[in-house]
Formats: C-alpha cells, sequence, structure tokens
C-alpha cells in the first residue's frame, strides 16, 4: 500500500463525518521534508474551521502511524479555482459556472471555454 493510499484511509472517516470528501493528495520530498498536501471538498464548499479541525486530526493521526519517518508539513484546503474537477459531484457543484477545456484529439490540443449547463 502507498503511503499517499495510507493517508486517504486515514482521512475518509474523518473527513465523510462533515460531509466532505478527498480530490487529490500530494507528496513533494524536499531538504527540510516531506509536504502533505490533502485537498477536499463539500457539495457546497470548504470553510477555513473545516480545514483547520481536519488538519488537526489528521495530524495526529499521521503521527500516531508513523507515516513519515522525518518531519512534514500538513497543508489542508479547498482544491481552488485552477485545479481541474476530477468527481462527478465537484461538476454538479460547478453548474452556471464558466470552465475551460483542453481537448486532445488528432494529436493537437485545442482550449475551449463555455458555460456548464448540465451534468449527466
Amino acid at each position: 500500500m502507498s503511503v499517499v493510499d495510507k493517508i486517504r484511509g486515514l482521512i475518509e472517516p474523518i473527513i465523510e463525518a462533515d460531509g466532505a470528501f478527498v480530490i487529490d493528495i500530494e507528496i513533494d520530498g524536499g531538504k527540510e521534508g516531506n509536504t502533505l498536501q490533502v485537498y477536499i471538498d463539500t457539495d457546497t464548499g470548504i470553510t477555513t474551521k473545516m480545514c483547520v479541525d481536519i488538519s488537526r486530526d489528521l495530524s495526529k493521526l499521521i503521527d500516531a502511524e508513523n507515516i513519515f519517518s522525518s518531519r512534514y508539513y500538513l497543508v489542508v484546503s479547498s482544491p481552488g479555482l485552477d485545479r481541474p474537477l476530477k468527481y462527478i459531484r465537484q461538476y454538479r457543484k460547478n453548474i452556471g459556472r464558466t470552465l475551460n477545456l483542453e481537448i486532445k484529439s488528432d494529436n493537437k490540443n485545442e482550449n475551449i471555454q463555455g458555460v456548464l449547463l448540465n451534468v449527466s
């Protein structure tokens, strides 16, 4: 099991109780230690308080499970407007918004912009 899978298994029960879900988990190594970024969302949006509470709970679990053998930095946040939508529930939440799409076909990329009207 990968470190990301272990972290996902730790965090999902914590955040699902608050109606949240994991969008993405990224781990970047550096000289000062690993940076663990956890992106979460809900169907109605994330508050700063939710991120703080989840960060505190997740940090305790990571330490208890000894996931990292050295120093790490934990960042829990919403995915932000510039990150791609990955799950159907994210699309539903963004109905009515203008989206930028990158379409790849016949070995060329085309960027288009449009308003998300429906999700099915």
